[in-house]
C-alpha cells in the first residue's frame, strides 16, 4: 500500500511540475499581449487627444464671432478626458514594462517617444509606485 501512495506523489508532483511549466509560457504570453497592447491603447489615446485639439482650434476659428459656450464646454471636458486617459496609458505602460529615466531617453533616441510626450513619461518614472519598507530606507541610510 506504501509504495501505490509513492507512486501517486510522484505522479502528482510531476503533474504539477508540468502544469507549472504549462502556466508560466500561457503567463509570459499574456505578458507580452498586454505589453502591446498598453502601448496601442496609448497611441490610440494620443490619436483622440490630438483630434479633439485640432477639433477645439477649428472651431474657435470657424466661429470666433459666435462662439457657443455650451459647445466649448463639452469640447474642453472632452479634451480633458482624453488627457487624462493618455496619462493613464502611460500609468499602465509603467505597469507592463517599469521605466526610469534612462529608458525614456532611450525611447526617445529611437523615436518610440516624441520629447513632447518625454515629459509626461519622466513624471510617471518619478513616481514612487510602492511605498518603501523599512529595509529599504536602512538601507539608503
Amino acid at each position: 500500500m506504501s509504495y501505490f501512495w509513492s507512486i501517486l506523489g510522484l505522479i502528482i508532483t510531476i503533474a504539477s511540475f508540468i502544469y507549472a511549466i504549462y502556466q508560466g509560457m500561457k503567463s509570459r504570453q499574456l505578458k507580452k499581449l498586454v505589453h502591446s497592447q498598453t502601448w496601442d491603447l496609448h497611441s490610440r489615446a494620443n490619436n483622440t487627444t490630438g483630434a479633439i485639439q485640432t477639433a477645439f482650434k477649428l472651431y474657435k476659428e470657424k466661429y470666433k464671432e459666435n462662439l457657443n459656450p455650451d459647445v466649448l464646454e463639452v469640447i474642453s471636458k472632452s479634451a480633458a478626458f482624453a488627457q487624462d486617459l493618455f496619462l493613464d496609458t502611460i500609468r499602465h505602460i509603467y505597469l507592463s514594462e517599469p521605466f526610469d529615466y534612462n529608458t525614456v531617453q532611450k525611447w526617445v533616441e529611437a523615436g518610440k517617444l516624441t520629447q513632447e510626450h518625454k515629459v509626461h513619461f519622466d513624471l510617471i518614472a518619478n513616481m514612487e509606485t510602492k511605498p518603501k519598507g523599512i529595509f529599504e530606507k536602512i538601507k539608503h541610510f
